[in-house]
């Protein structure tokens, strides 16, 4: 029996490089059941037959249901199968055990399983595989266990599924497997969602027609933020959500999403789930881990805020996506999420949105739209940031109007014991790759002072940021009846009002005309940045003054502002 599980373990190897009866699922560690060598395993498995599902009935029921929902692909079953009242066990000779149990449920496009209680001793493997064992998940071993002792097992395509236990012999704490849920997968996950939803003839554009692969050339651009995004399996429903970083740019995995789509504690996330190419390849689905602890959530706020317990693989090449808590309106918008259980799609607001009570309210989608089981994902401002997570709307590819993203700015506060630990307090913050790396450069804006006024106030738009080579948007306000005012630029930070140094913008002039209207009137200045590497870190500063025969010298200045460039 050693030298059987010995080669076990050897051609689990072979799973990695491309073994043809198996399909890794999630985070598992390779190996094959005892039945695939063990020829003394002779009794027969019992099978565990599920109730009837009503799937038109539950169909119909999905037509009328609101976007802000978890999107249900599957019919959750009650259940309680443990390995004392279910299964068989078989004793080998050298007093190992093995336990089987079958699971049907007539005319399911997939199975997947919730477990109420899990906790594997050292040296046991739990293997999943349908009746053809074309798809064995696992080995799962006490690597899997986690502190709330839930696990699930992610959509096993086929009817039925076989669940097999290999304990050693010895083993003095035995394991305890209870499954609490059966889930029927009446929509087939496994399907390519524009085959099974598409109303058009398809093309580059998927579930609905309008939606862009996330591979797509649109999407190039957005490279770093497309990697934060997951789909969440939570039992027989499906949301979005992305990874977020922290201050303390340490790699801690916390993801976002929105509190409607439910308790995550057994959920599955499914990474880089999206088509190789735009319109065409395959999305794999083996890149998951599982189980999550909840650190924030609110019902009003629709946030829900978790750290998944499951290690991520580096080989996942998870980003966790910066944040812009400043409330200030983007130029535009982005959206990556996961419609209708399907792979990652994006869709883009040309214009800004509009603030609507506590949300960012997308007046109208320009390219792709969101749909049932894009709840939770991502809505980013132009400049890559996450501003909210999707709360619902009415959007569909035939209305492209009207969806609701609670903004980030207005529960940052509550969240800000884990997403600034170290307490900060910045208005924005850059990602990182979870895998590691340097943390990202130090940049931003900082206000330097008032004026004697006190009343006219320079900002960056904070929706931008301070980016060598790159526009950002530089807005005055406050001021009285001027018509026009001068930016004044500079290297050094001479006293208040900032009438000194050098032009750090070569190719303007140094005195730019911007029109800031009437009685607190506003003025935006596009500010082009140069290229040039060497002013990475270097900090500029800048001021606005307008013409005010009631300020002291017939001039009113704003605060000055520092701006570190980011590289």
């Amino acid at each position: 029996m050693r030298l059987q599980n010995a080669f076990r373990a050897l051609l689990g190897l072979s799973v990695l490089t491309g073994f043809p009866l198996t399909a890794n699922a999630q985070v598992s560690h390779g190996g094959l059941p005892p039945s695939s060598f063990d020829s003394i395993l002779t009794s027969a498995v019992p099978t565990e037959v599920m109730p009837t599902v009503d799937v038109w009935r539950l169909m119909a029921e999905d037509e009328v249901a609101p976007k802000n929902q978890a999107f249900r692909f599957g019919d959750e079953i009650s259940v309680d199968f443990t390995m004392g009242n279910s299964g068989v066990w078989d004793t080998l000779a050298n007093g190992d055990r093995v336990w089987r149990l079958r699971i049907e449920s007539h005319d399911a496009f997939s199975l997947s399983l919730i477990f109420s209680d899990f906790e594997l001793p050292m040296g046991a493997e739990l293997y999943a595989y349908n009746d053809g064992k074309e798809d064995i998940y696992g080995q799962y071993n006490s690597s899997n266990n986690k502190n709330d002792r839930m696990f699930a097992i992610q959509p096993l395509e086929g009817d039925a599924m076989t669940l097999e236990y290999f304990e050693p012999a010895g083993v003095v704490a035995p394991g305890s497997i209870s499954i609490g849920t059966v889930v029927h997968d009446y929509r087939d996950v496994f399907a390519m969602v524009e085959e099974q939803f598409a109303k058009a003839s398809g093309g580059p554009k998927a579930a609905g027609a309008c939606n862009n692969d996330v591979n797509c050339p649109e999407g190039a651009p957005w490279g770093d933020q497309i990697r934060a995004v997951a789909a969440i399996f939570i039992g027989g429903g499906l949301c979005s959500g992305s990874m977020i970083n922290n201050t303390a740019n340490d790699g801690t995995q916390y993801f976002i999403t929105a509190n409607h789509c439910g308790n995550m504690g057994s959920a599955t996330f499914r990474f880089n789930y999206e088509k190789s190419g735009c319109g065409t390849g395959t999305a794999p689905t083996n890149m998951s881990v599982q189980g999550s602890t909840l650190m924030k959530a609110s019902a009003s706020g629709d946030y829900r805020l978790i750290k998944i317990t499951g290690a991520i693989p580096p080989s996942y090449n998870v980003f966790m996506e910066g944040w812009d808590r400043s409330n200030v309106t983007p130029l535009n918008t982005i959206a990556i999420h996961h419609p209708q259980v399907g792979p990652k799609k994006i869709s883009f607001d040309f214009n800004a949105p509009a603030k609507s009570g506590g949300d960012w309210r997308i007046l109208q989608w320009d390219d792709g739209v969101t749909e049932p089981g894009s709840s939770g994902s991502p809505l980013f401002s132009n400049n890559g940031l996450f501003i909210g997570a999707l709360y619902g709307g009415a959007a569909t590819c035939s209305f492209p109007y009207d969806d609701y993203y609670p903004r980030f700015g207005n529960n940052f506060s509550a969240l800000s014991p884990w997403l600034d630990p170290v307490g900060s307090a910045p208005q924005t913050l850059l990602g990182i790759d979870l895998a590691g790396g340097p943390p990202p450069p130090t940049c931003g804006s900082t206000q330097i002072g008032l004026s004697a006024g006190g009343a006219n106030v320079l900002s960056l738009n904070t929706a931008d940021s301070p980016k060598l080579g790159t526009t950002i948007n530089l807005v005055s306000s406050g001021y009285n009846g001027s018509p026009t005012a001068i930016l004044i630029l500079s290297t050094s930070n001479p006293a208040n009002p900032l009438l000194g140094g050098t032009v750090f913008v070569d190719h303007l002039n140094p005195f730019a005309t911007i029109p800031v209207g009437t009685s607190g009137g506003i003025g935006i200045y596009a500010l082009a940045l140069p290229g040039a590497p060497s002013l990475a870190g270097v900090t500029g500063y800048c001021q606005m003054a307008a013409q005010d025969a009631t300020q002291a010298f017939g001039w009113a200045f704003t605060n000055g502002l520092g701006l570190t460039f980011c590289p």
